[in-house]
């Protein structure tokens, strides 16, 4: 008897677990897609001009996330409204063909009222050319302008 009691409770347990374990649980709301052109000001030669485009999850108490793609990579971060600013921390990295692989971290501080602003960027590249490993530490910065997503 106390081994059908046993099994019984072990069949409760799992069913209450997978409920709660597949029950959908809501715990953000999507503000939608939000794009800036990053224009470099100082950078390592051949950096180019591009575009960001970051999904914005409201999290609540203030916090904001952040998941986006932009200079050939995908990225993640949090925001959060400083005063009359946006500060955006994100952290990305990326890779192509043949053997290149980019990481880094950028902060964007962009004015509340018309999303523009400046951003940062530190981050590592590794370049394999005639196979020869090369591996550099690079640093931006820019102009941020708020434009429409593609």
């Amino acid at each position: 008897m106390k081994t059908l009691a046993y099994v019984l409770l072990g069949f409760v347990l799992i069913f209450c677990l997978t409920g709660i374990a597949s029950s959908n649980v809501e715990a953000s709301n999507y503000l939608g897609d939000f794009c800036w052109q990053l224009t470099p000001t100082y950078a390592d030669p051949g950096w180019p001009t591009y575009s960001v485009k970051l999904g914005i999850f409201d999290m609540g108490g203030g916090h904001y996330y952040a998941s986006g793609k932009g200079h050939g990579g995908a990225g993640h971060g949090n925001v959060e409204i400083d005063g009359n600013n946006i500060v955006i921390a994100l952290t990305f990295s990326g890779a192509s063909e043949p053997y290149e692989m980019m990481a880094g971290t950028w902060h964007i501080i962009l004015d509340i009222s018309t999303l523009n602003g400046t951003w940062h960027s530190i981050g590592f590249n590794h370049e394999d050319e005639d196979g020869i490993s090369k591996a550099d530490l690079n640093y931006g910065k820019g102009i941020a302008t708020f434009i429409q997503c593609p």
